[in-house]
This record gives C-alpha cells, sequence and structure tokens, in this order.
C-alpha cells in the first residue's frame, strides 16, 4: 500500500535474474492506493517504485519470499492403436531454484515437461496427477487433469505368414492370429465369396475347389468392436496331373471328345486312347494295343478331338493322358456309345403322268433323302423288300404301279440302311407316312406318327368303355336283382 503523495508513481516489476517483466503507471494524487500483482504469476523478486520525473522513491526486495507453484497448461495428445491408446502429456514447469523433481500419478520422472502414458483403453475417463516437488523445501504441489481416450475406431492388422497349398484335392490355408489384444475373428473369402466367417482358428481347408483353377483368397480381421481391420491376400492355381472337364457327343460315325488340359507346371500335351468293347473287331484291334486294350490314336496339346473312324451303333472307351514334363500321367477315361444311322430329310413327291397336267395321276413317285450319302440302302414296300441302291444316289424312282398305301392313306415305304453284309443297322425311316391331327392337336408334334395315333386312340377307346360299363353296373344291378327276386315270388 502506498501513498501517491508525489503524484503518478511508476511500479517496475522485476524477476530472481533482475530483468524486468512489467511494468504499471499508477496515477492517483492524494490518496491510499492498493495495487496487487500475483507473485505467482510473474515470479516477481524485486518492485522498484519511481515518480513519473524518475525518481526512486522505494524498493521492495523480496529474498526471503518462497512461492511454489504446480506445473500449468497441461495438454495432451494421443497415438490411437487397434487395441490401446498411449496419451502424450505435455506442460509448463514452474521456474524455481528448488525445484527437484517431477511425478505423474506419484510415479518420478526428473525435470521434464511430458510423458507418455502407454497401453490405455479405449473411451476411458482417469484422472492424472501431476506433482512438482521443491525437494529443498520438502514442499509438493500438484496439478490435476482429467484425461478421456478416444473410442475405438480402428482394426487388427492383417494376418501374418499367410499361406495357400493344395492338398488333397482341395486347399489349405495357414495364417498367424494379429496380435492384438481386443483381436476377434476372421472371415475368409475365395473370389469374393464368404466360405467362413466369425472364425477362431489359424487353419483351414477349402474344399469346394474345382481343379485347373486360380483362386484368390483373402483374409479380414476384425476386433470385439467389429471394427474391420486389414486384409491379407493370397493366391493360387489348384492344379491337376489329369485333364478336368472331360465329356463326349456321338453321331452313328464320329465322337467328339472335349475337356480342359492340366495346369500343372510343364505340361506338354495330351495323349488320346480308344479301347473298342469286347466283339469280333474289338478283339481283333486289341492285337494292336496295349495290354489293357487301349490304342493310342492321337496326340495335342488342345482340348477338343473329333474322331471319325468309328462304327455306328458300338461302345468304346477312350482315355486322355496328360504328358507333363516327360512324364505320362495315370489318365482319365469316358465310356460312349455311337449313334445307330439314321436317315434324314426323307419326303415323297408324286410325279403325274401327264408332265402338262400336274393333276394328271401320277405315273411314278420319287422317294427323296439328304442323308447317308455312303453305303447302301434297302426299300420296303409294304413290309416287303422292294430293292437296294446307293446310299449317294439320294433318290429312288417307284412306279405307280408298284406304290402302296397304308389304311390312313399314307405311303407304305422304308427306307432301311444296310451294312456290307446286307444287313440292316440303324433306324428305319418312313417318308411317307403323314401327321394326322385328332381333337385339335397335331400327333406329329408328340412324336407320333399314323400307326401310333391309331394305337393311342384304340387304348383310349377301350379305357373310355370301361369306365361306361363300370358305371352303368351301379345302375342296371340293383334293378336286375329287384326283378329276379319278384319272380320267384
Amino acid at each position: 500500500y502506498f501513498g501517491a503523495r508525489d503524484g503518478s508513481l511508476i511500479f517496475s516489476f522485476y524477476n530472481e535474474q533482475g530483468n524486468l517483466i512489467n511494468e504499471v503507471k499508477h496515477l492517483n494524487y492524494g490518496n491510499m492506493v492498493n495495487f496487487a500483482v500475483s507473485v505467482q504469476t510473474y515470479d516477481v523478486k524485486k518492485v522498484v517504485i519511481t515518480s513519473i520525473g524518475n525518481i526512486r522513491i522505494s524498493e521492495l526486495d523480496f529474498d526471503n519470499l518462497e512461492i511454489f507453484n504446480p506445473v500449468e497448461n497441461i495438454s495432451v495428445d494421443f497415438t490411437n492403436r487397434s487395441d490401446s491408446v498411449d496419451a502424450v502429456l505435455n506442460w509448463k514447469n514452474p521456474y524455481h531454484t528448488y525445484l527437484s523433481d517431477i511425478q505423474v500419478n506419484g510415479e518420478s520422472i526428473g525435470i521434464t515437461n511430458n510423458y507418455t502414458l502407454t497401453d490405455l483403453k479405449h473411451d476411458q475417463n482417469q484422472k492424472i496427477t501431476i506433482t512438482t516437488v521443491y525437494g529443498a523445501k520438502n514442499t509438493k504441489i500438484d496439478a490435476f487433469f482429467d484425461l478421456t481416450t478416444p473410442r475405438d475406431i480402428i482394426g487388427p492388422k492383417r494376418v501374418g505368414n499367410f499361406s495357400a497349398v493344395q492338398n488333397d484335392g482341395g486347399v489349405l490355408l495357414k495364417y498367424d492370429l494379429p496380435p492384438e489384444k481386443d483381436f476377434s475373428h476372421v472371415k475368409i473369402t475365395r473370389d469374393g465369396m464368404t466360405i467362413k466367417d466369425n472364425y477362431e482358428g489359424t487353419t483351414f481347408l477349402d474344399s469346394g475347389v474345382i481343379l485347373n483353377r486360380k483362386y484368390v483368397y483373402r483374409i479380414v480381421t476384425y476386433d470385439v468392436n467389429n471394427n474391420i481391420g486389414e486384409v491379407a491376400e493370397v493366391e493360387i492355381t489348384v492344379v491337376s496331373d489329369e485333364v478336368t472337364k472331360l465329356s463326349a457327343s456321338t453321331e452313328a460315325d464320329r465322337v467328339k471328345l472335349t475337356w480342359n488340359n492340366s495346369m500343372a507346371s510343364g505340361f506338354e500335351k495330351v495323349i488320346i486312347y480308344r479301347k473298342e468293347k469286347e466283339n469280333l473287331v474289338g478283339r481283333f484291334l486289341s492285337l494292336f494295343s496295349s495290354e489293357d486294350g487301349y490304342r493310342q490314336i492321337f496326340t495335342t496339346n488342345g482340348t477338343t478331338f473329333e474322331d471319325l473312324t468309328v462304327a455306328s451303333d458300338t461302345a468304346y472307351t477312350y482315355k486322355l493322358t496328360s504328358m507333363i514334363a516327360s512324364t505320362e500321367s495315370n489318365g482319365v477315361t469316358i465310356d460312349v456309345k455311337t449313334q445307330k444311322p439314321q436317315i434324314s430329310g426323307g419326303n415323297i413327291t408324286p410325279q403325274p403322268s401327264d408332265p402338262n397336267d400336274p393333276n394328271s395321276p401320277p405315273d411314278s413317285y420319287v422317294v427323296k433323302w439328304t442323308s447317308p450319302k455312303t453305303g447302301k440302302l434297302k426299300v420296303l414296300i409294304g413290309g416287303i423288300d422292294y430293292k437296294t441302291v446307293n446310299a449317294a444316289d439320294l433318290k429312288v424312282v417307284i412306279p405307280a404301279n408298284d406304290m402302296k398305301f397304308d389304311k390312313f392313306g399314307n405311303f407304305d415305304v422304308q427306307l432301311v440302311i444296310i451294312d456290307e453284309n446286307g444287313n440292316e443297322i440303324g433306324v428305319p425311316s418312313n417318308p411317307g407316312s403323314s401327321n394326322i391331327t385328332w381333337g385339335g392337336v397335331n400327333l406329329g408334334d408328340l412324336g407320333l406318327d399314323a400307326k401310333s395315333a391309331l394305337t393311342v386312340a384304340a387304348a383310349l377307346i377301350c379305357l373310355i368303355g370301361l369306365i361306361l360299363l363300370l358305371a352303368m353296373s351301379f345302375r342296371v344291378a340293383p334293378k336286375l336283382i329287384s326283378l329276379i327276386k319278384n319272380s320267384f315270388k
């Protein structure tokens, strides 16, 4: 407290080092004035009071004043991990000769202005105490700080040592789980499709694979808060030493094979063998075959083969082996049977007796076909052999007097393929049969010719007749029984 005797006073504040830290002019005349300054804020050690004319009036030296301050300006920076949080605390230490230590939650850390709290839990509150220790004076001053860690939004790291190996026709996945404490489970996908979820193991066998195909596996990690972690990926080609997807289509004079080649490293070619089922021809060909009856017929690095050296209506077994790094595999087999030869494109055209009058009575009939074009055909009229012709002619002319018709007015002509010995082979053709309509339905569309339609109609009539007789019996029988009883009476 000072009385302003000489007009305006100037207050100058100095720290322990003698540095001016503040200066205040106080303008009051003749009154007692109260000027207070926080020595804890400014670390004041000396106050010099002068007049406006720079006349020193008084000087106060606080040599014996001991001020013990706590730390101030506490702040925190977080390092957020998937399973924990690190908190880096920063603050400003007080300046004091006797400051000897800083303690955080009772732990001595020396005179420093930062400290890291590690492995904290997410979304947790706790009170932090930072203590300044003035050792020579045996004094401790606490400062308190409320710390709230952030919420967990980070998933685990990816699995380690992820590998995929072919195993017994499947793919065996192996990996190490991530080290995070809050790790929960993994999800396994194959080519984008989930094949295992909520899985906690370190190995998994995928048995749903197809040989000779490339796959991409991914494993995603999750923590207990269902945060999605990092993704690990591995590729593998599941190979087979054999061809896969072997299939066959047959006709009377050919067999077509298709397949997928092995994707094994070192694949060179496919060797095709054929074995005919046991018959005279098969036993003869086996003389030129291997011990298992197969005879090599072709080699290729393609994926299709058409065998044009087969007989019709004959069973064969094909075996396809793969040559990989100069080593032949055991092979894959398929059984086939060629179709019976068929005649297609058959039709009969009447030839009028008068070329100028298309409506004149037929003089002859031309029977045509489009296949086969090799071998011989037998022509039957009315079920009786009429003549044998070359299939290459693609037609035969039948005089009108030789033509016969069935009860429906259709041409009663059949064409039959025969072998070199005159034996009938294949499926007979009726080029003269026409379709009939019954009840508004074209029976030809149902695969029925005239004879078949007649058979079906007769069967239906019999069935309907039986139903009618049964219905009548229920009505007539009681009357007959009553009549008989009355007669005896």
